[in-house]
């Protein structure tokens, strides 16, 4: 019997949770200029909107290092983007 593993996609490390956010159009054709400028600036990579969003999360989130932050919450963000 083969042992090198099963056939198909391999299991993620991480688990991401699906949630559905209500935008105005606006906003939804700012992420999507930022999407393009991204594009234009790393080009041959496939920047999609979610990523882009997922960035933009990411550094709101990060914007302000002064406040007190909870640890288990930094735990978990390591574990999530590393």
């Amino acid at each position: 019997m083969n042992k090198t593993g099963k056939r198909g996609r391999p299991k993620k490390e991480n688990v991401m949770e699906t949630i559905a956010v209500r935008l105005p159009y606006e906003i939804i054709l700012e992420i999507d200029n930022y999407v393009n400028r991204l594009k234009k600036q790393f080009q041959g990579m496939n920047v999609t909107r979610a990523d882009a969003i997922r960035q933009l999360i990411n550094n709101g989130l990060n914007a302000n290092p002064k406040e007190s932050k909870n640890p288990d919450i930094e735990e978990e963000k390591r574990r999530f983007w590393d």
